[in-house]
């Protein structure tokens, strides 16, 4: 499939979080992380716009100001543990107070990829630092200050799913690196991990205001008029690279615990 956008870096990139490069390879020949960077495809794409489309003709989703709304909406598929997962979901809150969100199921039954299978999820995104956890269920180890920048967007509320569904991992407490012993297997491997975020944006909308800009990071793909497919913020660019770690806590040394550079 058409692979145009990257979530969170490359996977040349150093990982922030065990401090090796994503694309480094074992002896063994496999790779050390499972997911070395986050892509989108064709298909996300289209289930996107599809999504988009529907949100537009739903006149009950902004009683004032229709025109004036602007959200991201991210897709994300997934294997995890052999058994495919698809995941819909909404950035923001349509109302804070009331927990309410955008995207609802119904917003998304135009979409025809694994027509079904799709779960539309907000999941809450933890209050502390150390509340975080990888797709694979180990500690995190987001810094203070770059959870400080992390918002509800669509592309960590899915990654924080992903990070939830992945049920049969053994978390693993230590800090120290591996000293001869095998890295915890007992997690559920992770493959075929795509994403894909678009911006929901109202007509009457001024595409050139700073805000948008700023918000959005858009890049313009070929869906509707409305719409774009679109980069990560600030917060995700910076924290979806430790979310995506493969590396059990045991196997590098703390990033605290690193000689200063």
């Amino acid at each position: 499939m058409d692979e145009d956008g990257s979530y969170g870096g490359r996977s040349t990139d150093p990982c922030p979080r065990c401090g090796k490069e994503r694309d480094f390879t074992r002896p063994d020949g496999k790779l050390i992380h499972q997911v070395p960077e986050v892509l989108d495809n064709e298909k996300l794409r289209e289930t996107a716009g599809k999504i988009i489309d529907r949100l537009k003709e739903d006149g009950s989703l902004f009683p004032k100001n229709p025109d004036k709304a602007f959200f991201m909406i991210g897709v994300l598929e997934v294997i995890i543990g052999g058994k495919s997962k698809f995941f819909a979901s909404s950035s923001g809150y349509k109302n804070r107070e009331l927990h309410q969100n955008w995207l609802k199921p119904g917003h998304l039954e135009r979409v025809t990829y694994h027509k079904g299978k799709w779960e539309v999820t907000h999941p809450e995104i933890p209050n502390q630092a150390n509340g975080w956890k990888t797709i694979l269920g180990y500690e995190a180890l987001i810094p203070p200050d770059v959870h400080k920048e992390i918002r509800p967007c669509a592309a960590i509320r899915l990654l924080r799913q992903v990070a939830l569904s992945n049920t049969g991992h053994q978390p693993n407490t230590g800090r120290r690196p591996n000293t001869g012993r095998q890295p915890n297997t007992g997690h559920l491997p992770i493959t075929g991990l795509k994403m894909a975020e678009m911006v929901f944006v109202g007509k009457d909308i001024d595409v050139a205001n700073p805000e948008l800009q700023r918000v959005a990071r858009n890049w313009h793909g070929k869906m509707s008029g409305s719409s774009w497919t679109a980069h990560s913020c600030d917060g995700c660019m910076k924290s979806i690279p430790y979310l995506i770690c493969s590396r059990a806590t045991n196997e590098f040394i703390h990033p605290n615990e690193r000689p200063k550079r």
